[in-house]
């Protein structure tokens, strides 16, 4: 039972990655995809499901190592984004505190970030990162309202 579950979550992880890898191409050859993006969001919540689901099922070592890396992954990008709008990081920053905070959060379950488990990690921080809305440019800074005149 529980290869069966363990099939079924990289079966759909799988598919995530396919659908962003396709929207991505199709996005470069000037198609509209915004309505891709919600799909590959909502099949990204069903993934995330799944994961639970299988972890309730058969909790097990591995399902439990894969919703904590899946979870990680998305503080450490919506951490690492808001960081960057905010002014707090610089756009080339965003990956290294992202994964600074993966690390983190799986070094207090005591899952070392090394081997497959970084491999399994990076994926989830891109995954995580396709799921984020467009941001586009940096939000400007709030302009200073001017100085009152002085007589």
């Amino acid at each position: 039972m529980n290869g069966i579950v363990i099939i079924i979550t990289l079966a759909v992880l799988l598919a995530i990655i396919v659908v962003g890898w396709l929207l991505y191409a199709f996005q470069g050859r000037g198609k509209s995809v915004n309505k891709g993006f919600e799909n590959v969001q909502k099949a990204a919540n069903v993934a995330d499901t799944v994961t639970d689901i299988a972890a309730a099922i058969a909790p097990n070592q591995i399902t439990s190592t894969l919703q904590k890396i899946a979870d990680a992954s998305k503080i450490g990008v919506n951490s690492a984004e808001q960081m960057y709008l905010n002014g707090s990081i610089t756009a080339d920053q965003r990956r290294a505190e992202a994964e600074k905070v993966l690390k983190t959060a799986l070094g207090l379950d005591g899952i070392a970030y090394e081997g497959d488990v970084a491999s399994l990690g990076n994926s989830a921080m891109e995954a995580a990162v396709r799921a984020l809305p467009k941001t586009g440019i940096k939000k400007a800074a709030p302009v200073a309202a001017p100085a009152a005149k002085t007589a």
